[in-house]
């Protein structure tokens, strides 16, 4: 799996230093049969090996996002997508939910607090046959930015407003994300 570091780095620094969690990844698998599937004779027989294991990996693509703090993960079978090679390729997307905590700090010593939420993350994962094994991909990105103002009057005549905007642009991800599943090979 991989991480995308800027991201990460990005939003640690507009955050100072509150969120620090990788917000998107994407990974590529291929899975060996023995036999191999290619040399499987029945084409239902193959395509049942084939989606037990496509079941499995979600399974697994699930676990992983859960354990990455991700809540009310959810999948939908969206079809299929076509991928470089022209096979086919069994498309599952996912949605989730990111929960972060406010960030607090202090001017001109009156505690500030910008208030915490969630950001709502998209992901999908594809497999399909591919010379005789399985290859799966996929991957995950936060679906919305985040964008926060407060306004704290310090005195009579002083009033400081904070506008924190993480900055997140959610379809550069997801076409990020859809251009490197399906040129996998």
């Amino acid at each position: 799996m991989f991480d995308d570091v800027a991201l990460r780095e990005a939003v640690r620094e507009r955050t100072l230093g509150a969120l620090d969690a990788p917000l998107a990844n994407f990974f590529a698998a291929r899975i060996a049969f023995s036999p191999n599937l290619a040399d499987v004779p029945v084409a239902s027989v193959r395509e049942e090996l084939a989606a037990r294991a496509g079941e499995a990996a979600r399974g697994q693509f699930e676990a992983q996002l859960e354990a990455a703090g991700l809540t009310d993960v959810s999948a939908s079978d969206a079809g299929t997508l076509t991928v470089a090679t022209g096979e086919e390729a069994a498309l599952t997307e996912y949605t989730a939910a990111f929960e972060f905590d406010a960030i607090s700090f202090e001017v001109r010593g009156e505690p500030i607090s910008l208030e915490g939420g969630r950001v709502d993350v998209e992901g999908v994962l594809a497999s399909w046959i591919h010379d005789g094994g399985l290859l799966l991909s996929g991957g995950a990105y936060p679906a919305q930015n985040v964008a926060r103002t407060v306004e704290r009057e310090l005195s009579e005549a002083i009033t400081v407003s904070v506008d924190a905007d993480l900055g997140l642009e959610p379809e550069r991800y997801a076409d990020e994300v859809a251009s490197l599943v399906e040129r996998v090979e």
